[in-house]
């Protein structure tokens, strides 16, 4: 955020959480505070994702069983228990926003 805020950047930047699985319970209502806007406010807003873990990486997991687990993963509590954020879950959410963003952005050139 300093890198943001320095560069005057809030207006251009999509926030990305990564590891979700990692985050510990007691810091949960702090990522929530993110992801709601609440703190560290950017413009498009703040996604969270879930990635693979070096064992399933070992494993060889694909993309597609990536996203499955992400999706089971943030269909479990506490992600799940906020609706209003869902739709800032996960690479999909957060592909497709950047596609709106970047069509906008054309659009309006």
């Amino acid at each position: 955020m300093k890198h943001v805020r320095d560069n005057e950047a809030e207006g251009r930047c999509i926030g990305v959480l990564t590891k979700a699985d990692l985050v510990p319970p007691t810091k949960i209502p702090a990522v929530l505070e993110i992801l709601e806007g609440k703190k560290y406010q950017l413009e498009h807003g703040w996604f969270i994702t879930r990635q693979l873990s070096q064992q399933e990486i070992k494993e060889g997991l694909g993309h597609e069983a990536a996203r499955e687990r992400e999706i089971d993963f943030f269909a479990t509590a506490p992600w799940a228990d906020n609706t209003t954020l869902r739709d800032q879950y996960g690479i999909s959410q957060l592909s497709g926003r950047i596609v709106l963003n970047l069509s906008d952005h054309i659009l309006s050139e």
